[in-house]
């Protein structure tokens, strides 16, 4: 995980130094919106170089009997590609993707401004239903994600947690409704794994035990612009955290497990979160629904481990693919 680790960290210092290096701006939120948006830019060039990879192979080695392979997997490049153009689209706009759902869910619990706890990280000490809840989210409203795991070890360091709950956008099945909330037990987040591979590490040393409450989109849903039902849902889930925190008479840690674009780090701060989405909510209005996830449906069929990455983490869609070119 420390080789991992230190290759991402190497990854989103390279990007930050090209975006600082070429900007207009000094203004952090901004340079960090930039940063993602060149990260779907690259993205979704990466699927036209895969694409006319396969297209000329077909062509040089007259293997036919790979078409139908390319028809496959058209659908779900068509996805991601989709995906990546709307998340560029969002963060250049600064508006909430779906993925912000935990970081909004998290604001909403700050009364006061948090301090920074780790890189990229907010944290405040709150009184919630009589218990006292330790607050961390990215630090918002620029576009990102941050040091979760150095975060929640320095608080379990310096309170006794009866519990870590982490909130985050999932990803739902056919059948399931944008914006359901389930909760269970473990660390709720995605991505490459390290930051939940911490967290585990830090509530194993600190004997804290983790749960998680997840609001359920597919994994386009969660990296394009926030859809109306999944906005709604954040009263829903901040009404779970607190019937959860009713379960526990010491300090519990609640972490917005997400891409914070678009979101501030307090309840007054997300006032100008709707008026953000409501543009692209009209646009939703005007569209059709799509029926199914093929990105979903690769992830459920064998040889679908790698696909399964853009199921369980929009960081991934957003992230990974840039890390290939």
């Amino acid at each position: 995980m420390g080789k991992f680790e230190n290759v991402l960290d190497a990854s989103d210092s390279k990007f930050e130094r090209f975006v600082k290096r070429n900007a207009s701006t000094e203004d952090e939120d901004e340079i960090a919106d930039m940063q993602m948006a060149f990260r779907g830019v690259l993205g979704t060039h990466q699927v036209f170089k895969m694409l006319r990879h396969y297209r000329q192979l077909i062509n040089k080695t007259q293997n036919f009997q790979l078409v139908s392979i390319v028809q496959f997997m058209v659908p779900i490049y068509t996805e991601i590609a989709e995906a990546q153009k709307d998340a560029t689209r969002a963060f250049a706009d600064g508006a909430p993707i779906g993925d912000a759902i935990g970081p909004l869910v998290a604001a909403q619990l700050i009364e006061d401004d948090p301090e920074e706890v780790a890189e990229n990280i907010v944290h405040s000490e709150e009184e919630i239903m009589d218990t006292e809840v330790h607050v961390i989210k990215s630090n918002g409203p620029g576009a990102r994600l941050g040091k979760y795991g150095d975060a929640i070890d320095k608080v379990a360091d310096e309170n006794d947690l009866e519990a870590v709950i982490t909130v985050d956008a999932a990803a739902k099945l056919e059948g399931e409704d944008t914006g359901a909330i389930s909760e269970g037990a473990g660390v709720m987040m995605g991505g490459p794994g390290v930051e939940k591979s911490k967290i585990e590490d830090a509530a194993e040393r600190h004997d804290v035990p983790l749960e998680g409450i997840i609001v359920k989109q597919s994994p386009s849903e969660a990296s394009k612009p926030m859809k109306k039902e999944i906005y709604n849902s954040w009263e829903s889930a901040v009404d779970r955290v607190q019937r959860n925190l009713d379960e526990f008479d010491g300090p519990v840690a609640v972490i917005g497990v997400g891409n914070t674009c678009g979101v501030g780090n307090k309840r007054e701060d997300t006032s100008s979160v709707k008026s953000k989405l409501q543009p692209y909510w009209e646009e939703y209005e005007e569209e059709e629904e799509e029926e199914v996830s093929y990105v979903g449906l690769m992830a459920t069929m064998g040889g679908g481990e790698q696909v399964e990455s853009f199921r369980s983490s929009k960081n991934d869609l957003l992230m990974r693919l840039p890390r290939l070119v």
